[in-house]
């Protein structure tokens, strides 16, 4: 997964569920993603993703403004805190 999204400058929206197949998608992976042009990004049900890869995705791709994570249950109240004041007031969560 790292690969693919290194490779994506101009990605705009990312979506990326658990389901039938399984989504390798971790902190490590996030960290490779600088897209300028990433505005909303969805990620569901995906434990390996923690605190840290969520703030470090939104460090690199300054322009998101919508982000969803329903059922990433490793994610805290902290993190969002955290994203609030980085986006200042931009973010839609």
């Amino acid at each position: 997964m790292s690969y693919l999204l290194k490779s994506q400058t101009e990605l705009e929206f990312l979506h990326l569920k658990l389901g039938l197949t399984h989504v390798n998608l971790t902190d490590k992976s996030l960290a490779v993603l600088h897209s300028p042009k990433l505005t909303s990004v969805k990620l569901e049900a995906l434990d390996q993703v923690t605190n840290s890869g969520i703030i470090t995705l939104v460090k690199n791709c300054p322009n998101i403004c919508m982000l969803m994570v329903p059922r990433c249950n490793s994610l805290s109240d902290g993190c969002f805190q955290t994203l609030v004041a980085l986006s200042k007031g931009k973010l839609v969560s």
